[in-house]
């Protein structure tokens, strides 16, 4: 992915970096003709960016990379363009229970996000955990939270992600296996 990011960066095109990923969980891997050999795929990283009018995704992951494509519309590229000042200074808050007690999990999702506009670049990333409520133990934070842009652009991507998905969209190109 980086390669990439680095071709979209010297052609000056805006683009995000996505990915989601779970300490401590199992992966399991389906072995078939469209796998790299000797390569368990590890958790995949998306490029979302348009040009030339269209809006793209590429899948990569560290057996190597998929087929960029195309998007029917720019909703998450707009959506970025619209809120970019917004995204880049928010920050999720942690879960609170009050004031001073702060909540925490092991084996939680963690999101991150590097957005590049106008060769300004953003990092940003959450522990989903934070978005959560308990009603035993409140988190004072959710709503602040759930409200934040950076948590409906998770929304979309992951929308848009799974419905490729699940039409079997994202085709591995065996030429870039690792």
């Amino acid at each position: 992915m980086i390669t990439k990011a680095n071709e979209l960066r010297a052609r000056k095109t805006d683009f995000i970096a996505y990915k989601s990923y779970s300490i401590g969980s199992v992966i399991l891997n389906k072995i078939d003709s469209g796998t790299c050999p000797n390569c368990n795929p590890d958790y995949p990283l998306f490029l979302f960016w348009n040009e030339n009018g269209k809006t793209w995704i590429q899948k990569f992951d560290n057996c190597g990379e998929y087929f960029p494509l195309e998007l029917n519309d720019s909703k998450i590229a707009d959506f970025v363009s619209k809120n970019f000042k917004i995204i880049k200074s928010e920050k999720i808050k942690y879960y609170r229970t009050d004031k001073n007690m702060v909540s925490i999990i092991d084996h939680s999702t963690f999101k991150q996000f590097l957005i590049v506009k106008s060769n300004i670049e953003i990092y940003n990333h959450f522990d989903i955990h934070n978005l959560s409520n308990d009603s035993d133990d409140p988190n004072i934070n959710y709503q602040y939270n759930n409200n934040l842009k950076i948590v409906k652009l998770d929304k979309m991507i992951k929308k848009e992600i799974i419905k490729l998905d699940s039409q079997n969209l994202f085709k591995r190109d065996l030429l870039k296996c690792k």
